[in-house]
Parts: structure tokens; C-alpha cells; sequence
């Protein structure tokens, strides 16, 4: 699978299933957008996608999915799509929900979208964010392997070195994506299999998202 986009696809290569990919947005990326266009990206290889958002309206996501899909050009026909609103979420209420799309339909599941990650609740008592992130990139890397399909979780990020340190050390990510995210404000030392696509120039506008973005890193081996 591919998301579409160029500057991810240069840095991610092949989406592959049973693996968990992150994206993670700074307040000056239009997450929304980003979103639709790496799941229709994602769909057009591969009909059969859940997205499961903390933050946006099921209606918003559907109008930006419909939108998007009309002005694409040489789209597939009718593809597979279930959009689901849980402001508040868990692992387990996210489970639940894989198992009931699975319940209706099976082709409706070959791949999921999270957004936004660092929002999941943990399902036991977990005050300090660092550690409720590391726990969730675990238990969504296991829904890619149970369920063998590609997990993508979006992420709003602040500049903050504590919170970049949870996703760039994961061992459970496949590759990550930080967009927007100036160079000093990211964790050191990097990691050595890490590669640069680098952008730190200041936005007043919300970033298009078809210029090369942040930083993507690839999990060690």
C-alpha cells in the first residue's frame, strides 16, 4: 500500500500489514486533511479501512472523504469505508470496535486509521503521559499483528522533548513521520537509522501538505 503523498511515501515506502506507522502533527499542519488524504491514499490500493478519531466529527470526516474523493482523478469505484467518533477512548473500546466491523463485514477491515493517538486512555491507572504513550504504541502494534493490518496513528505534538521521546525511542513503531517540528526542539542524540527530510521554516498558515514535511524516522531493526 501507498498513502498517495509523496513525502511520505519517499520516506515510509510500502505500507505493510501487521505494522504500526505514526504521524505526528504540530498545531501548524492541517491534521484533518492530512488524514483524508493518506486514507483514500490507503484506500485505493486496498478497499476495506476503519478510521477511529478522538477529535473530529464522524459528519467532517465523511463531507472531507467525499470532497477529497469527487476532485481525485482516476479513482477506483466504490470502496469500503466504516468512520467511527470516540472522543473518549480505550485499547479495549477500540478492540470492541475492530470486532464488530469484523461481525458485519470482513472486507471492511484491512486497515485502520487512529487519530489522535496521544489522546487514547490507558485502561489502567496511568497519570504520566510519557508512559500512557509507550504503553498504547505497544497495544496498537499489537492490533496490527492480530489483526495483520496496517495500524497509521496520527498524533497532535507539541514542541516538547518529553513527548517526542516516547515515539522516537518505540521499538513498536515500523516509521514515524514528525511534521513541523523544529530541529532543536527533537530529542538527541537521534537515532542512527534515522534519515532527514527536513522543513523548519516558520508558518503563519496552516502547512500544505504536499511540501516536504518534518522528520521521518525509521524503527530500529
Amino acid at each position: 500500500m501507498k498513502t498517495g503523498l509523496n513525502a511520505f511515501d519517499s520516506g515510509f515506502g510500502d505500507i505493510e500489514a501487521g505494522k504500526l506507522y505514526c504521524i505526528g502533527c504540530t498545531s501548524l499542519i492541517d491534521r484533518l486533511s492530512m488524514m483524508v488524504k493518506i486514507s483514500l491514499g490507503l484506500l485505493y490500493w486496498q478497499s476495506g479501512l476503519a478510521i477511529i478519531s478522538l477529535d473530529y466529527e464522524r459528519q467532517s470526516i465523511v463531507d472531507e472523504l467525499k470532497k477529497c474523493h469527487e476532485e481525485a482523478k482516476n479513482h477506483p469505484g466504490p470502496v469500503s469505508l466504516w468512520v467511527d467518533h470516540q472522543p473518549i477512548t480505550t485499547y479495549t473500546l477500540i478492540k470492541s470496535t475492530l470486532e464488530r466491523i469484523l461481525r458485519k463485514n470482513r472486507n471492511l477491515l484491512h486497515g485502520l486509521i487512529i487519530d489522535n493517538m496521544v489522546k487514547i486512555r490507558a485502561d489502567f491507572q496511568c497519570p504520566e503521559v510519557g508512559m500512557r504513550v509507550t504503553a498504547n504504541l505497544y497495544l496498537l502494534c499489537m492490533i496490527a499483528q492480530e489483526y495483520n493490518i496496517p495500524v497509521v496513528a496520527f498524533s497532535e505534538l507539541y514542541p516538547d522533548e518529553k513527548l517526542l521521546l516516547p515515539f522516537v525511542e518505540s521499538e513498536y513503531i515500523e516509521k514515524m513521520a514528525v511534521c513541523h517540528v523544529k530541529s532543536e526542539n527533537l530529542p538527541r542524540p537521534l537515532r542512527r537509522d534515522a534519515f532527514i527530510i527536513a522543513s523548519d521554516k516558520k508558518q503563519k498558515q496552516p502547512t500544505p501538505i504536499d511540501v516536504p514535511v518534518g522528520v521521518i524516522y525509521q524503527s530500529k531493526q
